[in-house]
């Protein structure tokens, strides 16, 4: 999974994450991934803080998939042991988890603290932003 396509954390995740890990996150608006349903998930290199592109048209503008931002040279997750996103440890191939992540990802980010954590973030961005083109 980390290496085609990044994770998506649950909504009290992202509640739970250091700022300086909330930053490498993406948006991702209505249209897109997840059927829809607008959400945070680990940033695919290049689009950290940033809205995802679609990514149905990007994957066929690439040659290769993207790597999740948090995965290291060595092929390991930097937030695993720390906050490692829902979907990542539910995908992992390791895991004895054997149900679809996505009805919960789903359910989460549709409710009052979803939207509420997803209107943080992209405030959080817009500030983080706003100061680094005054420096």
């Amino acid at each position: 999974m980390c290496k085609r396509y990044p994770c998506r954390p649950l909504p009290r995740e992202v509640a739970k994450m250091p700022p300086e890990v909330r930053a490498r996150l993406m948006s991702q608006s209505e249209g897109q991934g997840m059927g829809g349903v607008p959400h945070l998930q680990t940033g695919t290199r290049g689009f950290e803080g940033e809205e995802a592109p679609d990514f149905g048209v990007f994957w066929g503008l690439i040659e290769r998939p993207q790597r999740c931002t948090f995965l290291t040279a060595e092929g390991k997750c930097e937030l695993h042991g720390v906050c490692k996103p829902y979907e990542g440890r539910v995908a992992d191939c390791r895991s004895k988890h054997d149900k679809d992540p996505l009805p919960n990802l789903k359910r989460a980010w549709r409710g009052k603290v979803g939207r509420k954590v997803l209107a943080d973030w992209k405030e959080e961005q817009d500030k983080r932003k706003q100061q680094e083109r005054r420096q």
